[in-house]
């Protein structure tokens, strides 16, 4: 009788576990036909920013599983009302599907939680509300390791306001590698791309199978170039080989133009001239030049920005301030915008068809209409107007042809000697595993 009365029991627990397993949320059937791509689609939302906190600049979104410092999502909110946003994430594949896994098997504690963190702008000609959330936080922690996407909303709706890419590295292979100039019997692929090679070291188990790993290589942390699902061209005894025959080949580009604009109080190399209105303060920035024939090399910080209004006095190379460290400044709501007049000098307008955009990490590397050039005939010059908040940019000025291909070579040059960073992610998918692990990450320049 005893017996039998364990048995019914382990069958009622059973099955309410399993019932439990069946009841609980997987966020993911309101959101099944999202693209993971990572894009703001509320244009009220300005200067989104996605970073590890207070780490190098040019860092990835990477956190750590089990520790590490987290990560800061910020943006500034011109929408008339207070907005009331809740955000999620989900687990993805190597190449950016949503993973089959639900997500109670990789988030600890809840899987939605409210955006709460905000702050109204202060002393601002242009007012805002600043938002500002950690991750991992109290709600919202992570057992798998792997690609995520975080995808905010407007609680109670499924209107999709942003989605950001992230990652979580357990370090588990070691990755070495260079930028090279192409090994190509072809001039125009020698003279304007870099390659990247790697090998990535086989652990002591020595385990692993060529045909379950594989990588992506990012460029100045532009996802929309980035190469996807590399997989290793040879086999050694203690190593794998990735990047022969020409394979991971990204155009050079030109140095980034820099802009400096966290100091307001007066003009500078950059700034010509500055007007303040009790509602708004406009910069008219000096006029650009082609640099198609310059071969100068000008220190950047590879299409990154950083939102500050604070100069180092004591750096006497103030192009360099920002490049170290890309601190997250609690105090971004008191930071002002500015209507900030780009011009580009061009003795004709480019062929019908063709557009000018500044690009980098400015427009999230896209092609954006918000900062799309117009050609003025009075002043043979494409210009813009564009909505700027205090801080130090990087910007190139690129090409759209009829086919809506980017050109660099136009009003930049695009060669192999320009310096760029590169980051691999190194992802594992044993047999039996149902998710792609990223096991190891390297970060590379095209100089050193």
């Amino acid at each position: 009788m005893q017996l039998s009365l364990q048995k019914q029991l382990f069958i009622q627990i059973s099955l309410t576990a399993m019932m439990i397993l069946v009841l609980i949320p997987n966020s993911w059937g309101q959101w099944e036909k999202i693209s993971t791509e990572d894009k703001t689609y509320d244009s009220n939302l300005k200067t989104v920013q996605f970073d590890v906190k207070n780490v190098q600049i040019g860092t990835p979104p990477i956190l750590k599983l089990g520790g590490g410092l987290p990560l800061v999502l910020s943006f500034d909110d011109f929408n008339e009302d207070l907005g009331d946003y809740e955000y999620t994430v989900f687990h993805c594949t190597a190449d950016w599907k949503i993973s089959s896994i639900r997500q109670f098997e990789y988030i600890k504690e809840f899987t939605t939680r409210s955006l709460m963190h905000y702050q109204s702008s202060m002393n601002s000609r242009v007012p805002y509300v600043h938002y500002q959330e950690e991750i991992p936080n109290e709600q919202i922690q992570l057992k798998l390791s792997g690609n995520y996407i975080l995808v905010l909303y407007e609680a109670g709706t499924e209107n999709l306001i942003m989605v950001k890419r992230f990652m979580v590295l357990d370090h588990k292979f070691s990755i070495t590698g260079e930028v090279e100039t192409p090994n190509s019997p072809e001039v125009d692929i020698r003279n304007s791309y870099q390659e990247v090679i790697f090998n990535v070291s086989k652990p002591e188990a020595n385990d692993v199978m060529i045909q379950d790993i594989s990588a992506t290589i990012m460029q100045n942390a532009n996802w929309k170039n980035a190469i996807y699902n590399a997989k290793a061209d040879f086999e050694r005894r203690e190593y794998f080989i990735f990047g022969t025959f020409g394979k991971h080949l990204f155009n050079g580009m030109s140095e980034f133009r820099n802009l400096d604009l966290r100091n307001i109080n007066d003009v500078s190399p950059d700034v010509k001239n500055i007007t303040r209105f009790n509602d708004g303060i406009e910069v008219e920035l000096f006029k650009d030049l082609s640099r198609q024939n310059n071969r100068g090399f000008y220190t950047d910080v590879n299409g990154d920005f950083v939102i500050s209004d604070r100069i180092n006095t004591n750096n006497t190379d103030s192009i360099l301030v920002p490049l170290i460290t890309k601190e997250i400044d609690e105090f971004q709501y008191r930071n002002e915008y500015l209507d900030a007049f780009f011009s580009l000098e061009a003795p004709f307008p480019l062929p019908k068809g063709e557009s000018v955009y500044i690009w980098g990490g400015i427009t999230n590397f896209e092609l954006n209409d918000n900062f799309k050039l117009e050609y003025n005939y009075d002043y043979n010059q494409y210009e813009i107007w564009s909505f700027l908040k205090q801080g130090f940019y990087n910007y190139l000025y690129v090409v759209k042809d009829k086919k809506g291909n980017i050109h660099f070579d136009v009003f930049e040059h695009n060669r192999t000697l320009t310096e760029n960073f590169y980051h691999i992610f190194l992802y594992h998918k044993p047999p039996g595993q149902r998710y792609d692990a990223l096991v190891g990450t390297l970060k590379l320049s095209s100089f050193y």
